[in-house]
């Protein structure tokens, strides 16, 4: 599940970058989507926040290391030969030789059919959890995850007309083979561009990307007794863009701002 607290906040909404005017890009460059965002500060929750970036030789997202206060993390990223996401490992503090988390990718026919969670259990990375996911024509609409052969849980995800993520749904088993409804994630977005690669950060699954600026995020918890849902927060990002429409500072209202530096092909 992922938590909005700390640093998390600048690593969710920091994933949309822009093309200075400084950098003067061409038409190509910004209609092509390659300004990367290298790194972003700002102040999260009233302490200094702050992330630096690296990519591939082919624009991907390569690492990224975030820090607000004293706490630090980050994730390291790697493909195979098509492009696709085959891993990401993640990481406490500094060390990023210190994994403790990781997550594997298996693709097949350029779509994905198998994700397999690890986590560090006594010094060593354990498999923990299987998803699998599920399809309407190319886009995953489903991923049930199992442990042991069992299942545990599911997200159901819905899409805007633009391809953007409209909610993420999770749902827990209720043992006899069907679902309880436990927490609900409602988008809403701009229409402007993001940078490629960053979005990665953005998402709540690396491989389901959006195509536009997230402007809204909605958290509810379900209710199985009054079978309702309550809202738990309501986040709004605002940008300042540039003249190509890329934003280059959000603001968080009360919980703070972020200022971005990107570089751009």
């Amino acid at each position: 599940m992922k938590n909005i607290i700390h640093f998390a906040v600048l690593a969710m909404v920091v994933g949309f970058s822009a093309c200075s005017k400084d950098d003067s890009p061409n038409d190509e460059a910004v209609n092509g989507g390659t300004c990367r965002v290298i790194s972003a500060q700002g102040v999260v929750y009233g302490l200094n926040a702050s992330m630096t970036l690296s990519y591939t030789a082919q624009k991907q997202l390569a690492s990224y290391i975030s820090s607000t206060g004293t706490d630090s993390e980050g994730a390291l990223y790697h493909y195979n030969a098509n492009g696709e996401l085959i891993k990401e490992e993640s990481f406490e503090g500094d060390n990023a030789n210190d994994i403790n988390a990781k997550t594997e990718y298996t693709w097949s026919g350029s779509k994905l059919t198998k994700l397999e969670f690890f986590f560090k259990n006594n010094g060593t990375l354990e498999l923990q959890h299987t998803g699998i996911p599920t399809y309407t024509g190319n886009r995953i609409t489903s991923i049930v995850e199992s442990s042991n052969g069992i299942d545990e849980s599911k997200r159901i995800y819905t899409y805007d007309a633009l391809g953007n993520v409209k909610s993420v749904t999770y749902q827990l088993s209720d043992g006899v083979g069907g679902w309880e409804n436990s927490e609900r994630y409602t988008y809403e977005y701009d229409t402007k561009k993001v940078a490629k690669g960053f979005d990665v950060i953005l998402s709540d699954e690396p491989v389901i990307l959006s195509p536009n600026n997230r402007t809204r995020e909605i958290v509810e918890t379900y209710n199985s007794q009054t079978q309702s849902w309550s809202k738990e927060s309501d986040l709004r990002y605002s940008y300042a863009y540039n003249a190509s429409g890329y934003p280059i500072q959000i603001s968080l209202g009360f919980l703070g701002n972020i200022n971005l530096n990107y570089a751009c092909d």
